[in-house]
Formats: C-alpha cells, structure tokens, sequence
C-alpha cells in the first residue's frame, strides 16, 4: 500500500511540476531560447525541429520530421488525456476511505500502463527522427546538447540563477 501511495504521489509531482512551472514568472534577464527551455516543445520531434539551421537540414529532412512530429503530437494529446484521467482515478480512491486497496492498486496499474505507453510513443518518435538525421546531424545534436547541459546547469544539475 505504501509502495502504491509513494508511486502515485510521485508520478501526481512529476506530472504537476511541469504545468506549475508554465505559468510565467520572471525572465531573469535570460534569452528566449533559454527561458523557453523545455515549456514549449512537445516532444523530441520539436526540439530537433527548432536547431534545423544549426543542424543544416534539408527540406526533405524538414519534411519529414515535420510528418514524425505531427503523428506523434496527435498521438501524445490522446495519451496525455489518459494518462491524466488514470491519475485523477487513482488519486480519487487514494482519497476516499471506503475505496478498497485492490481498486486503488487497479487504478494506478492503469496509470503505470498510461505512462508506459506515453515513453514508447516518445522512444518510438525518437527514433524516427534519428532515421532522418545523417549520422553528423546525430553527432552535432549530441554535442549541442552536452554545450547546453554545460552552460546552463551547476554539476547538481540545477539552473544556474
């Protein structure tokens, strides 16, 4: 019970944070590429769309990672609304008294099961783009990636103020 309790108080967190943390606030002074920083993009797909230049992608690279991630956002809107509702159900029987452990461990199977299905759309989008990508593109994704980590996170890997 504890274990179900702990699981779901986490992943209500995990799910939580990121909408709290949409609404606005100051821009400490910080560029819009770096305040927007993982608010606006929707999923992998997106974020390789938004280094197009940097990465040097051809219009038929455009295009199809364009399609990847038009297919994947219909798909995640539909996974999001489960994902939410399995974990309103769960948080219901957590919080009414007279629902039985047997029904909340369902509810939160079911929740598991949602966010299962929400990683292998991202994994499965993931690698679609990378298909796309020319194994350079892969190399200087990654290298601008690990350019980023470095100037914008301490080694506790929080953003610097």
């Amino acid at each position: 019970m504890k274990k179900s309790i702990l699981a779901i108080s986490v992943l209500i967190f995990a799910l939580a944070f990121p909408v709290i943390s949409l609404g606005g606030g100051d821009d400490h002074g910080k560029s819009d590429e770096h305040h927007n920083h993982g608010k606006k993009h929707s999923g992998y797909a997106h974020m390789v769309l938004s280094k197009a230049e940097k990465l040097n992608l051809s219009n038929d690279q455009l295009g199809s990672i364009m399609r990847i991630h038009l297919d994947h956002k219909k798909i995640r809107k539909e996974l999001m609304k489960k994902l939410h509702n399995s974990m309103v159900e769960a948080h219901k029987g957590l919080m009414n008294p007279s629902t039985q452990d047997n029904a909340i461990r369902a509810a939160s199977k079911n929740h598991i099961d949602a966010l299962n299905k929400m990683v292998d759309n991202a994994l499965k989008e993931r690698s679609e783009v990378n298909n796309v990508l020319t194994k350079e593109q892969k190399d200087k994704l990654i290298s601008m990636k690990k350019e980023h980590k470095m100037e914008h996170h301490h080694d506790e890997g929080g953003h610097e103020e």
